[in-house]
């Protein structure tokens, strides 16, 4: 049997033309909780039916095996409840900071099969260890050094300072724009960058830097986002942005490496030398 797409919501009826098919589903395909350190958090997560009954009907959950979560860091009912005339229920997981990767971990959970019972999809929690900052954005303030666009076989170095509850950012991108695209930075060279309390860093498009290639100018502005991670020894960033002739909807990024520039910066760390003077490794593509 082909079971259709479902749209599940709080509605009091049965989904239309859906009533004899006894079908449940999580809300969203994926999650993405943070845990602080030494601590429990708690999550909840719906899911819903295309059936409504006069009764409390309970439903088996099943942790994948494809999860890399350590058994011990969470905590998942072997059941759930939609209470009587609803077509809406609630999972709630408890999560600890427990061999958290660096990268995350990933907790999948499904339904259990069952005589006469059509499941949706399975969903994916991706977990990740969250540090709180202290004086957001004084925490990021300083030298940040890692790669940047590409390896130049060097660090980066990207400096930033507080400007209210902004950072300026200075120095992303320069390598990019001077060593594979070729041009002479002449003005410029600095962005504002907002960091949230959730992880999340955002850069709204703005100019970044004037240019100089064959003896012309050009504007360029800056668009992107990204994560930082404030656990461990020094704070790390995760930026994907691109670089925009002015005026123009489509980043150099995209248009002629095939994808956004990605920084992966960590704060502190060791100064880059400079690269040497008219070393080129890609040459300007004609627009």
């Amino acid at each position: 049997m082909a079971i259709p797409l479902f749209v599940f919501n709080r509605c009091s009826k049965n989904v239309n033309e859906t009533k004899d098919i006894n079908y449940v589903s999580f809300e969203k395909l994926s999650y993405n909780f943070n845990v602080m350190p030494d601590t429990t958090m708690k999550y909840d997560i719906n899911f819903y039916t295309t059936q409504i009954s006069g009764s409390d009907r309970t439903f088996n959950i099943a942790v994948d095996d494809q999860s890399t979560s350590d058994p011990t860091s969470y905590s998942v009912p072997t059941s759930v409840t939609v209470p009587a005339n609803s077509n809406h229920g609630v999972l709630e997981v408890g999560l600890l900071d427990k061999n958290i990767s660096a990268s995350g971990n990933t907790l999948i959970l499904k339904f259990a099969n069952k005589d006469g019972l059509f499941t949706g999809h399975s969903t994916t929690i991706n977990i990740n260890e969250f540090c709180p900052l202290i004086n957001n954005p004084g925490d990021f303030a300083g030298t940040w050094s890692g790669n940047d666009a590409f390896d130049f076989g060097a660090p980066e170095n990207v400096s930033m300072t507080v400007n209210g509850d902004s950072l300026i950012v200075t120095g992303l991108s320069s390598y990019m724009m001077q060593y594979w695209w070729g041009e002479t930075i002449t003005s410029g060279g600095s962005c504002s960058m907002k960091v949230t309390d959730n992880s999340e860093v955002f850069i709204p498009r703005q100019f970044i830097y004037t240019t100089l290639y064959n003896g012309a100018p050009s504007s360029y502005d800056i668009k992107g986002s990204g994560t930082w991670k404030n656990c461990g020894a020094t704070p790390t960033l995760h930026i994907v942005y691109d670089i925009y002739y002015s005026g123009e909807t489509t980043g150099i990024g995209a248009a002629y490496n095939g994808a956004a520039f990605v920084a992966d910066l960590t704060l502190g760390g060791p100064i880059a030398p400079p690269i040497q003077k008219g070393t080129i490794l890609n040459v300007k593509k004609i627009k």
